[in-house]
């Protein structure tokens, strides 16, 4: 056994072997509160990749939606394409008849489709944009915690995905 005198005390091997089992207490604990650490903010990573998981669920859903949607217009676009052409034809011929009103009549009842159906898109847009903007808020919140602005932010951004929807629902059924 080796001794070292230092301010007149002798210290032998089990001062060092108790420094070093402290050292490795220290350590020890250090690694602990790590841990702690990246196993938090795993769970919040797990949360935001859950929330994108949904977010990107309802997109597929509003996509799916949108081409439904132009397949009809693209249809009806065909529709009034021909008929614009009868009514050029007819108008030629005839001057005018009960045919020809007909086709006016349906042309301005297609003119009032068109103007819903790209308020109707103009809508679905909105509503992506504010599911975004949710999916952003909650990560802030899982990231930062639950705070009164971003909870505020995140019910005004709720509220205006409800007014978009509920516009989306009076403008299909003004389309039936």
């Amino acid at each position: 056994m080796t001794y070292h005198v230092k301010f007149g005390i002798m210290y032998g091997n089990v001062a060092t072997k108790q420094t070093t089992l402290d050292d490795l207490v220290r350590q020890l604990n250090k690694l602990i509160g790590l841990s702690t650490a990246i196993l938090e903010r795993y769970a919040r990573i797990n949360e935001e990749f859950d929330s994108n998981r949904l977010a990107n669920e309802e997109i597929r859903e509003l996509l799916k939606e949108l081409v439904i949607e132009h397949s009809r217009w693209a249809d009806k676009l065909d529709k009034s394409i021909r008929e614009l052409q009868r009514y050029v034809i007819l108008v030629k011929m005839t001057g005018g008849n009960q045919e020809t009103l007909q086709i006016e009549s349906s042309f301005s009842k297609q003119q009032i489709e068109s103007a819903l159906k790209e308020e109707l898109v103009n809508q679905q847009k909105l509503v992506i944009q504010y599911q975004k903007n949710i999916n952003k808020v909650n990560e802030r919140i899982a990231k930062f915690g639950e705070t009164t602005p971003l909870v505020n932010e995140l019910e005004e951004y709720q509220a205006k995905l409800g007014k978009a929807q509920e516009s989306i629902t009076r403008i299909r059924e003004q389309l039936e």
